[in-house]
């Protein structure tokens, strides 16, 4: 073998190495980028192509070379796809997106080219020996091999204009130099590749000689030299940290094995009041000390074990000011698994504690009074409760509970209602000492604890203070509104020694002061334990007393003012329990609100009533409408209009034959639902009354938007009509307004002949005010059980009943007017 091809075979396995380095280079950097992974494999597959051709040219006889030269076709036959792979990784990755028939479409001819050349010639027919060994002996243009001369330029030509393009249209510097090495280098290497291996063998040239395994590598460390330093910025950990430490408001500190700060961000820099010169070279311990002199030995054991989190101490700032801190420490290792040093963070604590504060605030206090809430309570009776214990001192809790707030709250809105509770809660926190706590249970409802007692009825004078200071009209918004609450009282340690005994009756108190009015407190006494048990055992009896058949219905008529005839009855639901006898509705009815029992016991009355007035049309009785009251809880049902519609058609009932009578509270507390449930009861022909008209928020603008058929004089003014010029003056204003709504007008609870004759004569007395149309109350008739009703009617048409002596009053009346 002569000099020369020592030469070349040198080069050409000095070129297989780097081909080698390369790839193997790229890929270490990143396995997982696929980019790296089509390098690696191009230059794996072009150092076959070198590797051939480091023993081609010396080759001992010609099958030898046709051997290498078969080795070196897995280069130059499959590189020029890889390289195009590359190249579309680089320019245009997005071909490769969703379309799986690209990469096979380069690969295939590829391949066939390579089994050309295992198979035939592809080109090369022989190989005659030169001085620089064996050389290419080309024979005719054949289609394999002319499809080869395309194949080759056209692929890296393509790719090197992918490649281009991708520079041209990105903004980026280290694109566009990445494209120009590439693209620039890459055309005239081709260019060269073509006429050292193809053209000078195909004129029989053969010095210099064939060398294109040689160019080839020249463009693939271009391709390496651009990717490793052109290449877009990849956001790695690594390739970031420098700028991350920049911007990141944690104080982020380097220090060696040795514990010298070697290193550190514009936020330590701030932390410790040094710049980055400063701050070199100085001792860690050093410098936490001396923002915090009572860390000690805590960092002294933070630097021995660097991966400790969150130590936890107390910087002093520029000013004076304490700054809470937490620490973090991570070791770095090198290579080789050994401690080259740390890293610190330190993180200003300030806004998180605030955060935090602001968060357990808002967990453990009423959001609108922004008083303690349910959730602190017990913690806070307890503490009382210990305090007390080791003080020997009495405390008390006072469960307030404003009076009709929902009443309120409806009339007014919700707004107004707010306003109210705050007014209210900021009231009640004056009301006490520093010491003493003030909570929001919910909705109007309100637990103050008052300790350091002297004696435990001491508690009054708070109770007393409260009611003294809501005496005062609260002004809210425009609306001047006079607000009262109840207030039940238990005292530590005569009522209970626990909160769950205390908190309960205190209800109890509560619930008493509420059954005596407006504006009362009650301490707790045994008694009252006694009235709930009873009000348990009652509401267990009534759960039960629909299946019993222990309700039954009686019924009082309304009477026509002007004709002294029955126009109407109102159906009076009592209960005949077996165990206690005939049991109070001012017992039973509140009991079954309270409890929910009222909604099937609502439906049962309902259905009854008109069951019955359906039997009576059938023996004869006049046709009149049966009344039944409705409360704001039936009124909420969902189904409430279906489950009437249903009894109706059940009942075979005309539906004007049916009365509802609801108060205005109950139709206040969401006049938008009332407003719809109403119509729809209305457009059923079911007659509306309003019931007690006169006692609630009552507002002209409001109740008109009602589809109301009457309205009911509650019987509190027809009581003291006789004597107080005040509620007669009310009751004609009330008929008035009745009667500008276009509505009919009963008065209830007409007891004695005077009431009669007074109502009687109202129209007579101020013209333009039109009397009732009809009445109601004992005078008439008390309510009568369902098999006395017919009698009743037969009563009514007799010449002495209090019927027609009704008939008669109004007669008289008008005799007299037209007389006079």
């Amino acid at each position: 073998m002569s000099t020369p091809v020592h030469i070349l075979s040198l080069f050409s396995i000095i070129v297989t190495a780097i081909y080698l380095y390369l790839g193997v280079f790229i890929l270490r950097s990143n396995p997982r980028e696929r980019l790296n992974r089509v390098f690696f494999l191009s230059c794996l597959v072009l150092s076959f192509w070198s590797f051939g051709y480091t023993f081609l040219p010396g080759a001992a006889d010609k099958q030898d070379v046709w051997f290498w030269y078969k080795v070196s076709a897995v280069g130059w036959t499959i590189g020029p796809a890889l390289l195009l792979h590359l190249t579309i990784l680089l320019g245009r990755p997005e071909l490769l997106k969703g379309r799986r028939w690209v990469l096979p479409a380069v690969y295939l001819p590829a391949a066939y080219f390579l089994f050309e050349a295992w198979t035939g010639s592809l080109g090369v027919v022989d190989f005659v020996d030169t001085p620089f060994g064996w050389s290419d002996v080309y024979g005719a243009a054949t289609l394999p091999f002319i499809g080869y001369l395309l194949y080759f330029p056209i692929y890296i030509g393509l790719g090197l204009g992918l490649v281009f393009a991708k520079g041209r249209g990105s903004d980026l510097i280290a694109v566009k130099k990445q494209s120009r090495l590439i693209a620039g280098t890459g055309l005239p290497l081709l260019v060269l590749t073509g006429v050292s291996g193809i053209l000078l063998p195909w004129l029989d040239v053969r010095v210099p000689p064939e060398i294109s395994h040689l160019i080839v590598p020249v463009w693939v460390l271009a391709v390496w030299q651009a990717l490793s330093m052109y290449s877009p910025m990849t956001l790695t950990p690594a390739a970031a940290g420098r700028d991350v430490l920049k911007t990141v408001a944690d104080a982020v500190i380097l220090v060696n094995r040795d514990h010298k700060v070697v290193g550190g961000n514009p936020a330590a820099e701030e932390l410790f009041g040094l710049d980055e010169a400063h701050l070199h070279g100085r001792s860690i311990a050093g410098l936490i000390k001396e923002k915090d002199p009572t860390a000690g030995s805590a960092v002294d054991d933070l630097l021995e074990d660097e991966d400790t989190e969150n130590l936890e101490l107390i910087f002093r700032g520029e000013a004076g000011e304490q700054i809470p801190v937490s620490l973090a420490a991570s070791s770095v290792v090198d290579d080789f698994g050994q401690a080259a040093g740390a890293v610190l963070i330190v993180r200003d604590m300030t806004e998180r504690q605030l955060a935090e504060e602001s968060l357990k605030f808002v967990a453990t206090h009423d959001a609108l009074t922004g008083l303690p809430n349910r959730s602190i309570l017990t913690d806070r009776l307890r503490q009382a409760l210990k305090r007390a214990k080791r003080e020997k001192k009495p405390f008390a809790l006072l469960m307030f509970d404003l009076d009709e707030f929902k009443q309120l709250n409806d009339f007014y809105g919700h707004k107004v209602g707010d306003r109210v509770l705050q007014e209210v809660a900021s009231i009640l926190s004056r009301c006490v000492r520093g010491n003493d706590t003030v909570c929001r249970l919910g909705s109007d409802e309100f637990l103050i604890v008052v300790e350091n007692l002297f004696e435990s009825g001491d508690s009054d004078i708070v109770a007393e203070r409260i009611s003294s200071s809501l005496r005062r009209q609260l002004k809210v918004g425009e609306h001047t509104i006079s607000v009262t609450g109840s207030i039940g009282i238990s005292t530590f340690p005569f009522d209970g020694l626990d909160p769950e005994t205390l908190m309960k009756k205190a209800h109890l108190a509560l619930y008493s002061s509420k059954e005596k009015g407006r504006g009362v407190y009650q301490f707790y006494s045994p008694s009252m334990n006694t009235k709930n048990q009873e009000r348990m055992a009652i509401e267990n009896r009534l759960r039960e007393a629909v299946d019993k058949d222990e309700l039954l219905l009686q019924y009082q008529p309304l009477v026509e003012l002007e004709t002294g005839k029955i126009a109407g009855l109102e159906a009076l639901c009592r209960w005949n329990s077996a165990e206690m006898g005939l049991v109070s509705p001012g017992t039973f009815i509140p009991i079954a609100e309270r409890s929910g029992l009222i909604i099937p016991i609502g439906e049962w009355v309902v259905r009854t009533a008109c069951l019955q007035n359906k039997k009576w049309q059938e023996a004869g009785l006049p046709a009149v409408p049966v009344a039944v009251n409705i409360s704001a809880r039936q009124l909420q049902q969902s189904d409430f209009v279906e489950m009437i519609e249903l009894i109706l058609d059940d009942t075979d009932l005309e539906s004007h034959l049916l009365e509802l009578e609801l108060t205005e509270s109950a139709t206040m507390q969401n006049l938008e639902r009332s407003k719809r449930i109403l119509g729809q009861l209305a457009d059923l022909g079911v007659r509306i009354v309003i019931d007690d008209f006169g006692t609630g928020y009552s507002s002209l603008m409001r109740l008109k938007l009602l589809p109301m058929h009457a309205v009911k004089v509650d019987r509190s003014f027809v009581e003291n009509i006789v004597d107080d010029p005040k509620d007669r003056a009310l009751v004609m204003a009330i008929i008035a307004m009745a009667r500008n709504l276009g509505v009919e007008v009963v008065a209830e609870g007409v007891e004695t002949r005077e009431q009669l004759e007074i109502l009687s004569a109202i129209e007579w007395e101020l013209p333009g005010i039109f009397r009732c149309d009809k009445l109601q109350g004992f005078l008439l008739s008390k309510p009568v059980h369902t098999q006395d009703v017919p009698d009743l009617f037969d009563r009514a048409e007799q010449p002495d009943s209090p019927f027609q002596s009704l008939k008669q009053l109004v007669s008289g009346q008008e005799a007299a007017a037209e007389s006079a």
